[in-house]
């Protein structure tokens, strides 16, 4: 049931809507607290090396190098 209210006064004076959206805050912590834990437990450190994606890397590099010299011979030839 949805309650519509007069003035913002009236609102705040509301103790049922203020119980209610802390109770419903508490529930929501209650749950995500234990996945919270779960996670930080999960992270572990690891290298950086572990963390990059060589394949993408190496192909975007490649990619960039080869463009550079497509640019190089092409403004050396134009002179």
């Amino acid at each position: 049931m949805k309650v519509i209210y007069i003035n913002m006064e009236e609102r705040d004076n509301d103790e049922e809507g203020s119980r209610k959206a802390v109770g419903i805050g508490v529930q929501t912590l209650k749950r995500t607290s234990p996945l919270l834990q779960m996670i930080s437990l999960q992270d572990e450190q690891v290298p950086i090396s572990h963390n990059i994606y060589w394949k993408e890397l190496s192909m975007l590099v490649y990619v960039s190098v080869a463009f550079l010299i497509v640019h190089i011979v092409k403004t050396s030839l134009a002179m």
